[in-house]
């Protein structure tokens, strides 16, 4: 029997993300080629042959791991965005970055892509801290935490020691 996780990934990246990267997202989320500012659209010449690889690993990314599935069993189903975004200002002008949400329910197999993408922007995520978490989609006892930290992510399990349900009849 396989398991399904409810992954949620919320982050700022950098206005330096490098386009390959920032394709890369788009690609695994299917955001459509398209005018509005909702749903940037592709580098021109983008191929998804060539993904950008995540460090010292020769793979590309297979699937769109992303991607929202319309008839998701998540409440209030899935969702991928990701859209350029003023955070503030400085003396330079607006501070803009690339504000990145996904929430989508995951095969376990599959888990490994996760962990892969969060290493692929975790050098360009702008804030550290929280960054998503994952939970078991029919055990609420199981969460982790996705923190990134000076360039770098690591999960964190969350799951905490003698939890007592109540059960009502």
């Amino acid at each position: 029997m396989s398991y399904h996780y409810e992954v949620v990934i919320s982050c700022f990246l950098t206005g330096r993300t490098p386009e390959p990267v920032l394709d890369t997202l788009r690609w695994l989320c299917d955001l459509k080629v398209t005018t509005s500012e909702d749903s940037p659209e592709l580098s021109p010449g983008f191929d998804p042959s060539g993904l950008h690889d995540v460090p010292d690993d020769d793979e590309d990314f297979p699937y769109q791991t992303l991607r929202p599935d319309p008839d998701s069993y998540l409440a209030g189903g899935e969702i991928a965005r990701l859209r350029s975004q003023i955070r503030g200002f400085n003396e330079s002008g607006d501070v803009v970055e690339w504000g990145f949400y996904a929430r989508t329910l995951v095969l376990d197999d599959d888990m490994g892509e996760i962990y892969r993408i969060l290493e692929l922007i975790a050098p360009y995520v702008s804030d550290d801290g929280y960054g998503g978490h994952e939970r078991e989609h029919y055990d609420s006892d199981q969460v982790s935490l996705y923190l990134f930290s000076g360039g770098t992510e690591r999960v964190k399990d969350l799951r905490p020691a003698g939890v007592m349900r109540l059960e009502v009849p």
